[in-house]
């Protein structure tokens, strides 16, 4: 670890029981939550370059699906539980539910692929069904948690994987129910979609007037399936008000880079984008205005994608973070078991709570919460009102903080300035550095250049 190659006190143990030892570590490594840049800032009369984030009370967007759509939502558990019961792999069944149900919240579009990749498995099915089953399993965890690689291609594929996945039951029965299930969702229209008409008609509007001389009219829309991409561009494509671009990983790095010109150069826009752009990118000097579409159930996701546009050097005063929440569905039990709790102890201790619950953890509560019947609501049975002990709590989260390095507010940035001086003065300060490192590359017949100074 980076902690050793300093000093071998640093740490104890060995390979992965290696841990730091703190009394010692302390003394290399500083650690600064948002609030203590801003406690720093509000001292010293500093600027800092973080933007602020608005209230969670303006997060959450509550909408309530169309009584055609809840029908086929209800059908659909119906029917899934009943495969459920009769599949001789019931794990996987389960996490099958799951997965389906997960798409019909994300877009009726979603739903439709999927139930259609279903079908085709159904009816080129063969003798090796067996030795796929394992397989199947571990592409049905990695779909649902989000745990799988974000390169090209590979959540797709991940997800259709997740579509055929093998139940060992009777192909007819799976058939005559999916079937059905596809012709109520191929009749589902775009006006009959509340999520669609609530993104097009308020959400965007909204924050498209939350703007100023550093607040740019640029909105970036994230979904976790393609599918539901393609959808959105298409039914969004054909407003004049502001341009479309989409951002996925089928396309070639060219692509990526023609779009995100496009997008940063437009006066008033929306990116839609898949999770391939929320890792390693920095959009902070573009966008300021983020959308989860559809519900992440891993809240790392949410930290990678807010993480492209909320961190150090935007540009906007404040940051604008709106989540699809749809009413009376999983979706509502997701946030009041961690997600809502999760985003609380953010904004409230400054950085992101560990979430220490395994993904098989976090499916067996799914799957259980999802096997008891509710009388009231055939679609809101993930979760009762049992405590789970992995999920994210203040108890951890304050332990978290301790046993952590954040804080060490007796470093004065005063005493940290005076030693970065004394360090100068013994080896030159970044000039005198740049100076010398060019001189000897000449000293060896190195061509060097000069850019812009630098």
């Amino acid at each position: 670890s980076l902690l050793q190659m300093l000093s071998t006190e640093c740490t104890e143990g060995t390979g992965s029981d290696m841990k730091p030892r703190r009394n010692r570590a302390r003394y290399h490594v500083c650690q600064r939550t948002r609030k203590d840049i801003q406690e720093w800032s509000s001292k010293t009369g500093i600027r800092h370059s973080f933007p602020s984030r608005e209230d969670l009370s303006k997060v959450e967007v509550s909408v309530d699906l169309h009584r055609t759509y809840m029908k086929l939502l209800r059908t659909m558990a119906e029917q899934l539980k009943h495969i459920v019961a009769l599949s001789q792999r019931r794990q996987a069944a389960e996490w099958l539910e799951l997965h389906f149900h997960r798409r019909a919240l994300s877009s009726p579009a979603a739903l439709r692929c999927s139930l259609r990749n279903r079908i085709e498995r159904i009816d080129a099915h063969r003798e090796q069904a067996d030795a796929l089953v394992e397989r199947d399993e571990d592409n049905l965890q990695m779909s649902l948690l989000d745990t799988g690689p974000l390169d090209v291609g590979s959540e797709d594929d991940l997800d259709r994987s997740a579509d055929l996945a093998e139940l060992q039951i009777d192909l007819r029965i799976q058939r005559g129910y999916f079937e059905g299930l596809l012709g109520a969702a191929e009749a589902i229209k775009p006006k009959e979609d509340a999520k669609l008409i609530a993104l097009r008609d308020k959400v965007l509007p909204e924050l498209f007037s939350l703007t100023d001389d550093r607040t740019p009219r640029r909105v970036i829309v994230f979904t976790r399936y393609k599918d539901t991409l393609d959808y959105l561009e298409n039914n969004l494509g054909a407003t004049v008000d502001y341009q479309v671009f989409s951002l996925h990983g089928e396309l070639s790095d060219a692509k990526r880079k023609e779009v995100f010109e496009s997008f940063s150069a437009t006066d008033c826009g929306v990116l839609l984008a898949t999770d391939v752009i929320s890792e390693g990118l920095n959009l902070q000097t573009i966008a300021c205005k983020v959308v989860h579409y559809d519900l992440p159930w891993n809240p790392n996701r949410l930290d990678q994608r807010e993480g492209r546009v909320d961190r150090f050097g935007q540009r906007a005063p404040v940051v604008f973070t709106r989540l699809f929440v749809c009413r009376g569905t999983s979706d509502e039990d997701v946030m009041d078991l961690y997600l809502r709790k999760y985003m609380r102890m953010r904004a409230d201790q400054g950085f992101s709570p560990p979430f220490r619950a395994s993904e098989e953890t976090v499916l067996r509560i799914l799957a259980k919460r999802r096997r008891k019947p509710e009388a009231d609501d055939a679609i809101r049975t993930l979760f009762d009102s049992d405590i789970e002990p992995d999920l994210p709590d203040e108890e951890r989260n304050h332990l978290a903080r301790r046993e952590g390095f954040y804080g060490q507010t007796h470093i004065e940035v005063s005493d940290v300035s005076e030693r970065l001086r004394r360090a100068h003065k013994k080896v030159g300060d970044p000039n005198r550095i740049s100076r010398f490192i060019v001189q000897g590359l000449r000293r060896n017949n190195c061509s060097v250049q000069e850019t812009d100074g630098v």
